[in-house]
């Protein structure tokens, strides 16, 4: 008897649909607030360069507040459930927003950055940020550094 799961294959494009181009990308944020353009702008800000991010930024500073929070909340999740996606550079960029919903979501976008690059940056965001919630999202990511330290994976 055989078993039927040895010859399944995990198919990935049920979890990350294909990447848009960088042109699709920059078109979804210019059209964001007008059309349902949220997924195309999601998963195409994935794996940006910092080229490219230079031309994201004049879109991405034009949007209201509660699109680029929503925008970066939403990243924060699927960088949580998809690995496929990578959002180091774009999250990096959200640390430095002018809106504090943003910086906080940025700081749950970079979850999985175990730089000291990062830790250093958190520990002046915790103490520094002028909004409380970011300045405790902040020390929260700061936490894990310590563990981490604790654990000797990091030195």
């Amino acid at each position: 008897m055989s078993d039927k799961h040895d010859d399944d294959q995990f198919d990935t494009s049920a979890v990350t649909p294909p990447q848009p181009d960088f042109g699709e990308t920059l078109q979804a944020l210019r059209d964001y607030e007008n059309k349902d353009t949220g997924t195309t702008a999601i998963y195409g800000l994935s794996g940006i360069t910092q080229d490219q991010l230079a031309e994201v930024k004049p879109l991405w500073e034009a949007l209201k507040p509660v699109s680029r929070r929503k925008i970066m909340r939403e990243i924060a999740t699927k960088s949580e459930v998809d690995f496929m996606l990578e959002y180091s550079i774009f999250g990096n960029f959200g640390l430095d927003d002018a809106d504090s919903g943003v910086r906080e979501a940025a700081i749950d976008t970079l979850w999985f950055d175990n730089s000291l690059t990062l830790m250093n940056r958190l520990i002046k965001m915790a103490e520094n940020d002028t909004d409380i919630d970011v300045r405790a999202s902040a020390l929260n990511e700061v936490g894990r550094f310590i563990l981490m330290g604790e654990l000797e994976d990091i030195p």
